[in-house]
């Protein structure tokens, strides 16, 4: 039994946090908050579950010198130095963001504290997550099967009408016209004069992994984007995209070699489907899509649907967005076991033996 300490309860974390409750291999040894108003409830109310008998807390000295095997790192924004410190302590730690590869977006400097930490506590740390993540070590499982490899893309589709978080998308400039978009400087490039940058480059760690996987190294990675506007109103929950107003983005990353593009990583997201350019899939429509196209010989595309199953969590998934937010969380969760055994550092899927969702099935 492996003890765990949760870290965040946002949206992510409240989806590891149910998933750590429910596994007969692990168990909740204390949760952090960030929210005064969560503070003080029991893990259990807050996803959804029974109580545990572990109430959430703000103190960070507590949860470092608590005894655990790992911490369930899932917020978007974390403090580095408390993160060196879990380390240090000897917890291992998972998280849904980041440290897809060592060779981080972050300052070398940072990446060397991150080893000399888990150096000193005897520890690991592995970053997953849909995308990047678990696309990616489908994307490498793949190629096991060709002979030749001239390009490697892949893609996310995501309906993100039903992602309820207006400030983000107002951040990443939709709801503008493309001209007044462009006047603010909202882009997903990793330009640090770009004030409303969404810093894609994370995505970079992703195909830094799949040509170590692949056994070449990358000379240059580009970035890119393009915008879709409303062709009618497009209605959410919580506004209306007018007519000639952003309402979708793809944006990707390449790894080139010398003026060749070989790994691509992109990612469509979409208000609703009436957009010009309209690039998106019918089928993810229903579902969140990934779609892996690998050009060689022999050639091979595979897509993947996430949807709602006959085993769902009627408290839990809410709606067709969910099912991504657990398929998001269940490639951290499920790497427990594996990094907790790992030598110490930061550890990718190309260290661990190959993860599945051990003792989950339903009988």
């Amino acid at each position: 039994m492996y003890k765990i300490i949760q870290w965040s309860t946002g949206n992510i974390g409240r989806q590891t946090l149910a998933a750590i409750i429910d596994h007969p291999d692990l168990e909740v040894a204390g949760v952090y908050a960030f929210g005064s108003d969560k503070v003080g409830l029991d893990a259990g109310e807050l996803c959804h579950r029974p109580r545990v008998g572990i109430e959430a807390t703000g103190d960070v000295d507590a949860l470092v010198e608590m005894e655990a095997d790992c911490v369930c790192l899932t917020p978007v924004f974390y403090d580095e130095d408390i993160l060196v410190r879990l380390l240090r302590s000897g917890k291992n730690v998972v998280a849904s963001g980041g440290f897809i590869h060592p060779e981080g977006v972050q300052s070398e400097e940072f990446m060397e504290r991150i080893e000399a930490a888990c150096k000193e506590g005897d520890s690991s740390i592995f970053g997953s997550g849909v995308n990047p993540g678990f696309i990616n070590a489908i994307s490498i499982l793949l190629t096991h099967a060709c002979r030749q490899i001239e390009s490697v893309t892949w893609d996310e589709f995501s309906y993100a009408g039903l992602y309820n978080s207006p400030e983000s998308w107002s951040y990443m400039g939709l709801g503008l016209t493309p001209k007044e978009r462009e006047k603010r400087g909202a882009s997903a490039l990793p330009d640090p004069d770009a004030p409303n940058s969404l810093d894609f480059s994370v995505f970079s760690e992703a195909v830094k992994l799949t040509a170590d996987a692949l056994g070449f190294e990358v000379d240059e990675y580009r970035y890119g984007e393009e915008i879709a506007v409303a062709t009618k109103p497009i209605e959410v929950a919580w506004t209306t995209y007018e007519t000639g107003t952003v309402a979708g983005l793809r944006h990707w990353v390449t790894g080139y070699v010398g003026d060749k593009p070989v790994l691509t990583g992109r990612v469509n997201w979409y208000m609703g489907l009436d957009l010009e350019p309209n690039w998106i899939p019918e089928r993810s429509t229903r579902e969140y899509l990934g779609r892996i196209a690998i050009e060689g010989e022999p050639s091979i595309h595979c897509d993947f649907g996430i949807g709602r199953g006959r085993l769902h969590d009627p408290q839990l998934v809410e709606n067709a967005i969910d099912p991504a937010l657990v398929a998001t969380a269940m490639p951290v969760v499920n790497a427990i076991p594996a990094v907790c055994e790992a030598k110490p550092g930061i550890r990718t899927y190309l260290d661990l033996p190959m993860m599945a969702a051990k003792h989950l099935v339903k009988i």
